[in-house]
């Protein structure tokens, strides 16, 4: 949100507070990759979908994942809510996004 036009790719990971507001979105010109739990209450699911749903209705295309089973701080591997199927499919969403986006 802060450098809506200076990034050339963003990923989030789970996130907290996720803008809603299609109009503080708007500015936005870089590509979204969002990996987020389906047990998550911080965002929940329901945000997480109001977030996809916004950044689309002023012509974005978000790339947003919520995996099953998995938690806050899924791909976190000290962590006790670790999931290692869903942190291994971001990692490789990650890797691929970045690459696509990044890569000169």
């Amino acid at each position: 949100m802060l450098f809506p036009n200076q990034l050339d790719a963003a990923v989030i990971y789970y996130g907290g507070q996720l803008v809603t507001d299609a109009n503080r979105l708007s500015p936005l010109e870089m590509p979204i990759l969002g990996l987020f739990g389906a047990l998550d209450s911080n965002p929940s699911v329901e945000t997480v979908k109001q977030f996809e749903s916004a950044l689309k209705s002023v012509g974005k295309s978000p790339e947003i994942y919520i995996y099953d089973g998995a938690n806050h701080a899924f791909a976190n591997p000290s962590g006790s809510r670790y999931n290692p199927e869903a942190a291994e499919a971001a990692w490789t969403r990650t890797t691929a996004f970045l690459e696509r986006y990044l890569k000169s």
